[in-house]
């Protein structure tokens, strides 16, 4: 129940910064990508090389997530794509960034979810 409770928390997220676009335009799965890996590179202070190896998983990623969001199924089903879409792309991640680069990713990821519930 929490998993699924998050997982809703960290679609509202994704809807929200849609949302939040400059007149609310829509980014493509492309353009997400670009712009979460300049997000990492920024926060996180990926290295030149982590940078290369991450960029080519956030657009691999915002494809799938995209198609996830855009398919038939019914909301329950989309949620469990999105969520094990997700925890594939933190997978790898994992082993890209760093210990303290992965528990700061994480820690981002649960601030920004909360600033969203206030």
């Amino acid at each position: 129940m929490k998993n699924l409770l998050l997982l809703c928390t960290f679609i509202l997220v994704s809807f929200a910064i849609a949302g939040q676009q400059t007149q609310r335009q829509q980014l493509t799965p492309g353009e997400r990508a670009k712009a979460y890996t300049e997000w990492m590179q920024k926060t996180l202070q990926l290295s030149p090389d982590q940078t290369v190896r991450i960029n080519p998983i956030n657009q691999r990623y915002a494809s799938m997530l995209e198609e996830a969001k855009t398919s038939d199924d019914g909301k329950i089903q989309k949620l469990k794509k999105i969520k094990n879409i997700q925890k594939q792309r933190d997978a790898e991640f994992s082993s890209i960034l760093t210990k303290e680069q992965m528990d700061l990713y994480l820690q981002k990821e649960k601030e920004f979810i909360s600033s969203l519930r206030k």
